[in-house]
């Protein structure tokens, strides 16, 4: 399907959200590889702690939130690069991050064929809210609409997050967009990948995660399919 036409599928979506809580009768997709036992209830969850990492000192284990680590910001920035694409390939996808234990719920629709919904039970270090869209037409083949993630906020975080995404992707070019809040960059074939310093506007009303005044200043990197008419 030519990629031109895909703004079916985002109105497709734009429908869904509003009836977002019919996904939690969604059936798992089932694989071969059993990354996909459990279903995943796509409504709002409780808050989800961010991932500490264990030092040692001396006989002890000492617990502390952690900024994500360069190496953990490029394993999920290496999923989205793979998932920029015009097809993706969902098995492999989901052996890039099986180590955060995707669980998948399916939703089907006669008309813009399926839906997939990809979660994380075990995120990386640093990170929390892993959350991916994937349709798949009628030839079966699969597509990225939406994937994101969340950083935890720190002085450095937003210039960390962007070298990063930087140092994946190779040169993004010139920012299509660039504030002390907000950059985006154009990605081939036909996506926007975008880092943001989150704002009170952001922690309202979200369908998938819960906030509280506490989360202010979290950094969300996302990378979504731009949308042509005609």
């Amino acid at each position: 399907m030519k990629i031109k036409y895909r703004w079916i599928y985002f109105i497709a979506f734009s429908c869904f959200m509003i009836g977002v809580t019919v996904l939690t009768n969604g059936k798992p997709l089932q694989d071969s590889s059993r990354l996909l036992e459990k279903n995943h209830r796509v409504s709002l969850e409780p808050k989800e702690s961010w991932q500490k990492e264990v030092t040692k000192n001396s006989s002890t284990n000492i617990r502390r939130p952690a900024v994500a680590f360069p190496e953990e910001m490029a394993k999920i920035f290496n999923a989205m690069k793979l998932a920029a694409r015009e097809s993706l390939e969902m098995d492999q996808f989901l052996r890039v991050i099986k180590k955060q234990k995707p669980v998948v719920t399916r939703q089907s629709n006669p008309y813009t064929g399926e839906m997939f919904i990809i979660r994380t039970q075990k995120p990386l270090i640093g990170s929390r809210y892993f959350h991916a869209q994937v349709f798949s037409n009628e030839e079966g083949e699969h597509f990225l609409q939406h994937m994101s993630v969340e950083f935890k906020k720190g002085e450095k975080s937003m210039d960390q997050v962007s070298t990063a995404l930087q140092s994946t992707f190779g040169t993004l070019g010139e920012p299509l967009r660039q504030t002390k809040q907000f950059r985006s960059w154009k990605v081939e074939p036909n996506y926007v990948l975008w880092v943001k310093k989150m704002d009170s506007e952001d922690l309202q009303s979200n369908p998938f995660n819960a906030y509280t005044s506490q989360d202010l200043g979290t950094i969300r990197v996302a990378l979504e399919l731009q949308v042509h008419d005609g």
